[in-house]
């Protein structure tokens, strides 16, 4: 039973493996499937964010989320 139950656990991890052909690595390789993106894109999406949620004012001093200094 142990061994029958290991060599099912092999079969199903080894359906995991999959050969990556060259035209796929190009594909996977370019800049848009990368997780994080460009760094400039995430500063500019931090100060939406942070605009956004009210927590920056004008004069750089923080505030509440109603828009109240």
């Amino acid at each position: 039973m142990r061994r029958a139950l290991l060599l099912l656990l092999l079969a199903l991890t080894s359906l995991g493996c999959v050969t990556v052909r060259p035209w796929q690595r190009e594909r996977l390789s370019r800049r848009c499937m990368e997780m994080d993106g460009p760094a400039s894109s995430a500063s500019f999406e931090a100060h939406v964010r942070a605009v956004r949620s009210g927590d920056v004012a004008a004069a750089g001093a923080g505030g509440g989320g109603c828009g109240c200094n």
